[in-house]
């Protein structure tokens, strides 16, 4: 049951997102820019490689997130993952990745949401002799916060969340009081894992080819900006702040891939002959999303997502039968990012009640 544990992971990465600068908001829940002055590609591309390493470059920042709701299903011969979430939140904070050692790092992350689905079967065929609690899950949970830390090179996870904790023991132990027991004791409120870096580590992140190491990438992108300008809508702020927002379809992805290929659109049948091929390889799918970026001359500021999506993909081998992975998404999210002296990484007083991970087995 690999492709079981891996779906799990894969799953809630497929939730995507909404919002940044004001304006209008679309079917898919991102917000279109409106006002300010409009700007290009060319203009926009070195600002925002600027602006990305320049927040890794901060040595210190946090992330946001915030996902309203997400809706998804993802079906392969193995297995079915059908998940619902709702208000989902998480954050991110770290410092010292910068530093010379590994006592100087510092994080802290949580995640959060007010209700989560989450529904794993696997066919018989392939379950019949499998005992992996994996294989077949169905969890229903209220409201859920987790934490996790990282302090003098160990990290520090607490799973202390009574809706969380009786909604994963009683999943895997399917009604089994005794098993559900054992789950009890193998799962400690809260545990740690030492040494997890060592000075040698250090520095995680070079920052100062942070810059150096994305500008060739924003100079590339402005060298054949005028073709794709079509593709998004890019405004400029009095305050500083750019945004750039593209909403596309299977139609519009097709139009930007024969675009990136430098297929005319003049050259008629040529063009119309070029762009049928593309749909064609996209197939069937649909495939709706839109997002928008912020950011200022110096950092990124917000990433947003949102998506409605109906795809199967065939994964062929020359050896095996060909399997298809059918995934149906519909999602909206926003990611916003501080940097510096605004970034705060709050860890608790003491980590006196979190127990070894290996002792608690």
């Amino acid at each position: 049951m690999k492709k079981s544990r891996l779906m799990l992971l894969v799953a809630p990465a497929l939730l995507l997102v909404s919002c940044g600068v004001d304006g209008q908001i679309d079917s898919l829940g991102v917000t279109l820019p409106t006002g300010g002055t409009d700007t290009s590609l060319e203009q926009a591309a070195p600002k925002l490689a600027a602006a990305v390493g320049g927040t890794v470059a901060a040595g210190a920042f946090s992330a946001s997130l915030s996902i309203p709701s997400a809706i998804s299903t993802i079906t392969t011969p193995e297995v079915t993952v059908e998940e619902t979430l709702k208000k989902g939140t998480a954050s991110f904070a770290v410092e010292g990745y910068a530093g010379t050692t590994a006592a100087g790092l510092k994080a802290a992350a949580s995640l959060g949401f007010d209700s989560l689905d989450l529904k794993v079967t696997t066919p018989v065929s392939v379950d019949s002799e499998n005992t992996d609690p994996l294989s077949n899950l169905d969890i229903s949970v209220g409201k859920v916060g987790l934490n996790a830390y990282v302090s003098n090179s160990t990290f520090y996870l607490d799973i202390s969340d009574s809706n969380f904790r009786s909604a994963v023991i009683g999943a895997l132990a399917s009604g089994d009081a005794s098993m559900a027991s054992a789950y009890s004791s193998m799962l400690p409120l809260k545990l740690f894992v030492a040494d997890i870096f060592s000075d040698e580590n250090f520095p995680l992140i070079d920052v100062t080819n942070i810059g150096a190491s994305l500008t060739p990438f924003g100079a590339q992108i402005a060298e054949k900006a005028s073709l794709f300008d079509k593709f998004f809508t890019m405004k400029d702020y009095s305050d500083g702040t750019t945004a750039i927002y593209g909403k596309f379809d299977k139609d519009s992805i097709a139009d930007f891939i024969a675009t990136g290929q430098g297929i005319d659109p003049d050259s008629g049948y040529s063009y119309s002959s070029a762009l049928a091929g593309i749909k064609s390889e996209l197939g069937e799918n649909k495939l709706d999303f839109s997002f928008a970026l912020t950011f200022n001359a110096d950092h990124l500021l917000s990433v947003a997502l949102g998506e409605d999506i109906d795809i199967t993909v065939a994964d062929e081998s020359a050896y095996e039968a060909a399997e298809t992975t059918h995934i149906v998404s519909a999602a909206s999210m926003i990611v916003t990012f501080a940097y510096g002296a605004d970034v705060h990484v709050n860890l608790p007083a003491n980590f006196d009640d979190y127990v070894t991970f290996n002792t608690a087995n």
